[in-house]
């Protein structure tokens, strides 16, 4: 992948996140979602609902 068709990519999903990936705590809280989400192995699975609880403490759906 092209290094400008990457870039295009990362700023589409940061306007439809609403993050300002220029700030440090949006790209931490991305990096963390992505971490999290690579580790879950499929829904029925323990660690997808200790990721879904964090996730509502969090305020987030």
């Amino acid at each position: 992948m092209h290094r400008h068709s990457l870039r295009t990519r990362v700023e589409r999903l940061a306007a439809r996140l609403d993050l300002d990936l220029e700030s440090f705590p949006a790209r931490a809280e991305l990096w963390a979602l992505l971490f999290l989400l690579s580790s879950v192995s499929r829904p029925g699975c323990s660690r997808f609902e200790r990721v879904k609880s964090l996730f509502r403490r969090a305020g987030r759906p």
